[in-house]
């Protein structure tokens, strides 16, 4: 039969330990040795709090700090929404049904294409149907859908030529996935660091024409869509 484990050495550091029984060893004598204490990993000096017992009371009193704060309602601070700040703002839930399937023409989505310089930006406008990019027709013009970055807080004044305006949900710029998708294409030729200053009008309208002449799977190439709406329409 072994002989039990004699109690730890103190020495007159109580921090300091010669040897400490292995894990889950009980002391010889009854309590705690002199200066010491038991832990989940056998004897400590005194003053000795392990790791895992000293991060509970910070756990503890960050969560007690959540707790209590009044988080402020979206678009009330600099980095929430800006939806507050856009009079007649309207959601793009209320938009007409027939913008849904893409077989109406006269349906618009606008977004603003960005370089990294912070200088000249490029307005794009995505027509729903045709997938076009290009001015406006009057005859193709019953709503659009914007972000909502404060650039479009003006956009009542499309509504006295009988535009209407409506708005992705926050923090949802996928809702209007088809100029989101345009930009993309586009990024190919004019990468985010493109300064548009050096570029000649020219070549803005080279790269506009070879997105609208690509044929697309799901209908006709994107001239030959729009002069048919056109047509249509008239």
């Amino acid at each position: 039969m072994p002989l039990p484990l004699p109690p730890p050495a103190i020495g007159p550091n109580t921090h300091s330990i010669k040897r400490r029984p292995a894990v889950g060893a009980v002391p010889a004598g009854n309590g705690t040795p002199p200066g010491g204490k038991l832990c989940g990993t056998g004897w400590a000096p005194a003053g000795h709090r392990p790791r895992c017992q000293a991060a509970r009371p910070a756990r503890t009193k960050v969560a007690t700090a959540l707790a209590t704060l009044s988080w402020p309602a979206p678009g009330t601070t600099p980095g929430g929404s800006a939806i507050v700040r856009i009079p007649g703002w309207a959601p793009r839930s209320q938009r007409s049904p027939e913008a849904n399937d893409r077989r109406t023409p006269s349906y618009w989505e606008v977004d603003l294409m960005r370089f990294g310089n912070h200088g000249p930006v490029l307005l794009l406008r995505h027509e729903r149907h045709s997938r076009r990019l290009s001015p406006w027709p009057a005859e193709l013009r019953l709503s659009v859908v914007f972000d909502n970055g404060t650039e479009f807080a003006r956009h009542y004044r499309l509504h006295p030529p009988g535009i209407l305006t409506y708005f992705c949900d926050v923090r949802s710029p996928g809702q209007k996935g088809g100029v989101e998708n345009s930009i993309g294409r586009r990024r190919r030729f004019l990468p985010r660091w493109t300064d548009l200053k050096q570029l000649r009008a020219s070549e803005l309208t080279a790269v506009l024409q070879a997105y609208n002449n690509t044929p697309r799977r799901c209908w006709l190439p994107a001239r030959q869509s729009i002069r048919r709406c056109v047509a249509l329409e008239m």
